[in-house]
């Protein structure tokens, strides 16, 4: 496996354990302050620096900044989907031109 591939793939971790740990971190504020919810929150995000550091170790930071936008994604998705927060048409769009930008990134 090549360095770029591998380096992707560390990214799409990162961003997920991100998106998670924000997600946690949701759940533990509407419950009103420190509990379980923040603490794997909290679990959630350490572990994503250190995949982030491994982003950092094998792709350029000029790609890997850009594509780190996916936890806008991420978070977005989890939000609409599980929290079953409202999102508005123009926040998909601009979903999806993050979607498209990070690909860009990706591709080029």
């Amino acid at each position: 496996m090549n360095v770029k591939l591998f380096g992707l793939m560390l990214v799409l971790l990162a961003v997920t354990f991100e998106s998670v740990g924000q997600l946690f971190l949701k759940k533990g504020a509407i419950t009103n302050g420190i509990n379980r919810w923040v603490a794997i929150g909290i679990a959630f995000l350490v572990v994503e620096v250190f995949f982030w550091t491994s982003v950092l170790h094998n792709i350029d930071l000029s790609m890997a900044y850009p594509m780190g936008s996916l936890s806008f994604v991420g978070v977005t998705l989890l939000s609409s989907f599980i929290l079953k927060e409202k999102v508005s048409l123009k926040r998909w769009l601009g979903v999806g031109l993050i979607v498209g930008g990070t690909t860009l990134v990706g591709v080029f």
